[in-house]
């Protein structure tokens, strides 16, 4: 239990840190919360998003599936893991995580608008239809600017296969 209540007050700890942008300090804080308490899910999950910030979702995977070894029935973890597939273009992978967290809590609109973006990349525009209907878009600049530029790529590869089309059809 003190274990458990100390590892919290270095997770602050490395929160405040990288908030002053002390980035190595939260790092190193983030490290001996690792070392201290390797099963502490919650620091894993900041060391995650941590990478994220940074593009470098190779290393945001590694984390997040570490904290899911430890709370593998965590609907947020889930979430990341299928945002940080989605970022990095694996759109079925992504599916997947997407659709577990929402078996884990159907509430949480982030995962409704992270599936309906896969589906759109994959060109899947009934089941794209389908994720937005069930939850709406979710609140935020950052998902409203994705599905926008998510709808831009869609229609735009739907253009370029129509010219395609009409190209061959002449020859």
């Amino acid at each position: 239990m003190l274990k458990r209540i100390y590892s919290f007050f270095m997770l602050r700890k490395a929160l405040v840190l990288f908030s002053k942008q002390e980035e190595a300090s939260g790092y190193a804080m983030l490290s001996r919360i690792f070392s201290f308490a390797p099963e502490y899910h919650f620091a894993y999950f900041h060391m995650a998003c941590k990478q994220a910030d940074k593009q470098d979702f190779a290393q945001a995977m590694l984390y997040i599936k570490k904290a899911l070894t430890y709370h593998p029935k965590h609907p947020v973890y889930h979430t990341y893991k299928g945002i940080f597939l989605y970022r990095q273009g694996s759109y079925q992978e992504a599916k997947e995580s997407l659709k577990n967290s929402i078996k884990l809590d159907e509430q949480n609109h982030l995962p409704y608008n992270y599936l309906a973006l896969c589906h759109l990349a994959l060109q899947d525009i009934k089941s794209f239809q389908k994720a937005m209907q069930a939850k709406g878009i979710f609140e935020s600049t950052e998902m409203q600017i994705r599905l926008i530029t998510a709808m831009e790529t869609y229609l735009r590869n739907r253009q370029n296969c129509s010219n395609n089309q009409s190209i061959t059809d002449m020859g």
